[in-house]
């Protein structure tokens, strides 16, 4: 049986046109949305807050579905999912962040956070990182022969000081500074922590593996 996470997840698809050649979340105009929203539920995942920016005409003309949910929840892919838009996406994907933690019903639980363009990982990725965030401890990230990757998880109280945080903010800069013992880097065997698709070739050689 698939174990599932009380901490919903910010999937942060705001970003700019770039090597990508497109608004990162049209990705989904060949699946690639979609299979991250299945992936994640596969991996446990039962909440999702999609934050979109960049480019919204395009988006929404090319997932229409979207347009009819924004703000709001809906089903996908089995997930309870909020569509949600960041107003300034050129402030950069931190207030990205901030929108998303905003629409996912306060911080107090926390959050895991993954960027669209990051391949999700199987639960146990996500098992290991809820089972590491114990009393003390902010934030939990995971390492794939000693390389720190995605998704992060954020406690309640990391989560607020984000919100708090003006919004050119840095979320790398505010994990590098807590205290030792407050982020735990968890050893995980999925390299998917690591998958970056910058490019379609990436894309097609993630699908090919």
């Amino acid at each position: 049986m698939t174990r599932s996470w009380c901490q919903p997840l910010v999937l942060l698809a705001g970003g700019r046109r770039s090597r990508m050649g497109m608004p990162k979340a049209l990705l989904a105009s060949d699946r690639w949305l979609d299979e991250q929203l299945e992936a994640l539920a596969c991996a446990g995942v039962s909440r999702v807050v999609l934050v979109l920016g960049h480019a919204l005409g395009e988006q929404l003309a090319a997932l229409p579905w979207i347009e009819r949910h924004l703000g709001r929840a809906c089903t996908r892919a089995g997930l309870s999912l909020r569509v949600v838009v960041n107003p300034q996406p050129g402030r950069g994907p931190f207030s990205s962040l901030q929108v998303g933690l905003s629409a996912a019903d306060g911080p107090a639980l926390g959050a895991f956070v993954l960027p669209i363009d990051t391949a999700c990982p199987e639960g146990s990725v996500f098992a290991a990182l809820a089972d590491a965030m114990g009393p003390g401890v902010d934030a939990a990230t995971p390492s794939f022969r000693g390389r720190g990757g995605h998704p992060v998880l954020l406690g309640g109280l990391l989560a607020s000081r984000v919100l708090a945080e003006s919004s050119d903010g840095r979320l790398d800069r505010m994990l590098r500074a807590l205290p030792v013992g407050r982020r735990v880097r968890v050893p995980v065997r999925d390299p998917r922590v690591l998958t970056d698709l910058d490019t379609p070739t990436e894309l097609a050689a993630h699908r090919g593996a």
